[in-house]
């Protein structure tokens, strides 16, 4: 494969000069030494993917060299050629028994180094993409509680935005520029039609992603989001997040499940709306967003605007405001400003009942 890196161990100059010269007509970059010492000196500091070795080197001799490259965890996958005189058995054997990974006899012609050469770094490739692959499956199952941990890995190199509180992020019919994440603050989703009427689709909290449905459903964003409170942002590049789907397909699987746990939701809404009490709603929008509320003692703080609060329920800032009264006479929530206090979810659930 073109641009691999194949480091060159001989003694013999002539014979280390004429693979150079093979390898790189092919396009490889090569590096060369007749040191086995060197040679470990090398792996261990820059990327190698395939050795070529002799036997007979100034330092460690090759067989030394495979032994000190399997010992360590960094080089073991390095793939070895060992390159052997002609009808040398015994060499050959013994090659074969400390690790190497083929031979190669010095009457080789450009045909057989080339065939050796692209065979091994496509088993290493192979072995890659197959240790990748296990690797997600079990992070998949040790970390089941954070389904888009491959994205956290993303967010290391990438620099959060502020956004001041409600002040917009993307607009309904943007360009979708790729995924968020939510490093403070809570950002509200929204649709809306020409008459002004809006529908909050989702509320999201610190630690949280967004714009996934927007992700999915193509170039253009269906939501407008805005910042509730003060918020940082991190935007994640479209092409991040396509790579990372060509890379661990079952991805989409982890995409499927929060789609359709979206759908899900949103049908409690519309079954709420057709047959719930409004007291029921609201009790039932309250329980919802006190996942993402603050402990304050005791007590569960859920912070949102009246008028939010309101069109998530679907009815009359007014209506909402006399509800929340009852809920206050009740012993159910207090007030703290526009702030809400839970005293007791499990009441509230009664009343969604």
């Amino acid at each position: 494969m073109e641009g691999s890196k194949i480091l060159i161990i001989l003694k013999d100059s002539g014979l280390r000069s004429k693979i150079s010269d093979i390898l790189l007509f092919s396009k490889y970059v090569v590096e060369l030494t007749d040191s086995g010492k060197q040679a470990m000196e090398i792996v261990k500091s820059h990327r190698v993917d395939l050795i070529i070795c002799g036997i007979e080197l100034y330092g460690i001799d090759g067989y030394g060299v495979v032994r000190m490259l399997n010992k360590f965890v960094d080089t073991a996958g390095i793939g070895l050629i060992m390159l052997l005189e002609t009808g040398d058995q015994a060499a050959l054997r013994r090659a074969m028994e400390i690790g190497a990974d083929g031979y190669l006899s010095t009457s080789f012609d450009d045909a057989e180094l080339l065939n050796q050469v692209e065979v091994r770094l496509k088993k290493k490739r192979f072995q890659q993409e197959l240790f990748l692959k296990q690797h997600f499956q079990e992070r998949s199952m040790i970390e089941s509680s954070n389904e888009m941990f491959w994205l956290d890995e993303k967010l290391d190199r990438l620099k959060a935005r502020f956004f001041r509180k409600n002040q917009t992020i993307y607009y309904q019919g943007e360009h979708q520029s790729g995924l968020y994440y939510l490093v403070s603050g809570n950002v509200k989703t929204f649709i809306s039609d020409s008459s002004g009427n809006l529908l909050i689709t989702d509320i999201y909290g610190p630690g949280e992603y967004f714009g996934l449905q927007d992700f999915a459903l193509g170039s253009h964003a269906f939501h407008t989001s805005k910042a509730i409170s003060d918020a940082e942002v991190i935007a994640i590049p479209l092409k991040d997040v396509n790579e990372l789907i060509v890379e661990y397909p079952d991805i989409l699987r982890v995409f499927v499940k929060k789609l359709a746990k979206s759908v899900r939701d949103m049908e409690e809404k519309a079954m709420a709306l057709a047959h719930a009490s409004v007291r029921e709603r609201v009790a039932a929008a309250i329980i919802r967003l006190a996942k993402q509320g603050k402990n304050s003692s005791d007590k569960i703080r859920v912070s949102l605007p009246r008028a939010d609060l309101a069109n998530i329920v679907g009815i009359a800032s007014e209506t909402l405001s006399r509800i929340l009264s009852d809920f206050v006479r009740d012993g159910l929530i207090e007030k703290d400003g526009n702030d809400i206090l839970l005293n007791s979810i499990e009441k509230l659930r009664k009343v969604n009942r």
